[in-house]
């Protein structure tokens, strides 16, 4: 029984809030005007617009390029910051848990959360 509730405390107390509530991937909204532009993330295609990707949380920024025949090509960065939940770690988990984050990346976000783009038509 010591053993059962020695692991309960554990896992609750190892586990980092951001992990939780907010995970370890972000859910990005990109859309365009026109629509239909083709979306590279870092160098990979990954859709058209309208679409969201998920991309993990961590430190490294990410690079978005939209393209469209008949048009300028236009990049976005999706630049990293601190998940403003990491703090509720100090009342709930003493600080294991802001290091849980960190490690998961979950206590990161990346701004912007929503990307629009205008694209302009090639001259």
């Amino acid at each position: 029984m010591k053993a059962i509730c020695i692991g309960l405390a554990l896992s609750v107390g190892l586990t980092g809030c951001c992990t939780i509530i907010s995970g370890t991937s972000q859910e990005i909204p990109i859309d365009s005007d026109p629509t239909g532009a083709k979306i590279q993330l870092d160098g990979k295609e990954v859709g058209t617009t309208p679409t969201t990707v998920s991309i993990p949380r961590s430190t490294t920024a990410h690079t978005l390029l939209l393209t469209k025949d008949g048009f300028e090509p236009k990049t976005e960065t999706l630049t990293p910051g601190q998940n403003a939940l990491v703090w509720l770690n100090i009342p709930f988990t003493l600080f294991v848990g802001i290091l849980v984050d960190a490690i998961s990346g979950a206590g990161f976000k990346h701004s912007p959360g929503e990307v629009k783009v205008s694209l302009s038509q090639k001259k």
